[in-house]
């Protein structure tokens, strides 16, 4: 199947493109990859209520690593739960511009966000018995410090401390349960395609297969999310 576009379309697929962080063309070949025409697209968003492409929970998380810290920057909340910086996003902001604005009101940082996803993941242990039947989505991206001399956490009252912890595998075991299941994988796919690549090719744009797979599984996740949202009425 290819997708032919109608020009009526573009407003819907220029909204959809941004929303979910790919160009046009990348947007195209997904559906593609879905099976989903574009007037098929169009179709279902018509029919949603209001913004209905919008899961009813979007949410981000950031990872931020720190070779001189020691690791990964982690909040620790009242309960004991170990989590990235981050949270629901809404206000009209993108998911990006929304992850920036988290990160700032929990750890007084101000970070840059990648482009792409690590990883995604949409059934989140210890959901607020308020979301259960919503349908959620979160996202985790890698972020970079916008001054790297500015890296001094300033919690919010929603943590009670902060960790910098090295995600190697063993190094994470004695954590056992204080790190959500979502968390430990997001964090096991950055230690692989990130710390495990030989030092110098990530800097010369290298990516292992299973990041690239990451991307490509990460978006068209998101995209089926849609897919499935579009056909309900927005709570």
């Amino acid at each position: 199947m290819r997708n032919e576009v109608n020009p009526d379309h573009m407003p819907m697929l220029t909204r959809l493109a941004y929303q979910f962080g790919m160009s046009l063309q990348e947007l195209l070949v997904a559906l593609e990859k879905l099976g989903v025409s574009v007037d098929e697209m169009h179709e279902r968003c018509c029919q949603a209520e209001g913004s209905g492409i919008v899961p009813a929970v979007m949410a981000a998380r950031g990872l931020l690593h720190s070779k001189s810290a020691g690791g990964v920057l982690v909040l620790e909340k009242v309960d004991g739960r170990i989590e990235l910086p981050g949270g629901k996003v809404g206000g009209g902001l993108s998911i990006r511009q929304g992850l920036v604005r988290e990160w700032f009101e929990e750890t007084g940082i101000v970070i840059s966000v990648d482009e792409d996803p690590i990883y995604i993941w949409d059934k989140p242990a210890g959901m607020p018995p308020k979301w259960i039947g919503i349908p959620y989505l979160c996202m985790v991206f890698r972020v970079h410090l916008v001054n790297p001399l500015r890296h001094t956490v300033r919690l919010s009252d929603e943590h009670v401390s902060s960790h910098w912890i090295d995600p190697t595998p063993e190094h994470l075991i004695p954590y056992g349960d204080q790190i959500p299941e979502e968390t430990r994988r997001a964090l096991d796919i950055f230690y692989r395609n990130h710390i495990m690549i030989p030092e110098g090719l990530e800097q010369q744009g290298y990516h292992s297969r299973d990041h690239e797979i990451a991307i490509l599984e990460s978006r068209i996740a998101l995209l089926e999310q849609a897919l499935h949202d579009a056909s309900l009425p927005v709570p």
